[in-house]
Parts: C-alpha cells; sequence; structure tokens
C-alpha cells in the first residue's frame, strides 16, 4: 500500500515539529524565568 509509508513519514514529521517547538517553549519559559529572578529585563 501507498498509504503507510506516507504516514510513517508524516508521524516523524510531525514528531520532530512537536520536539523542536517544546524545546523552544521550555528553553523560553527557563529564560524567562531566570530574568524574573535575578531582575534582567
Amino acid at each position: 500500500m501507498i498509504l503507510l509509508p506516507l504516514q510513517r513519514k508524516t508521524a516523524r514529521a510531525s514528531f520532530h515539529y512537536t520536539r523542536r517547538v517544546s524545546i523552544w517553549y521550555n528553553a523560553r519559559m527557563s529564560n524567562r524565568f531566570e530574568a524574573e529572578c535575578y531582575g534582567d529585563t
């Protein structure tokens, strides 16, 4: 079938995208937390 490799490729792409977004979100939240703790703007 043609559908299965396409689904697998889409799942892999969405997994990489979600992982990249979560890494960026965590980095942004930790940076904001440090800025609030140390008083940097």
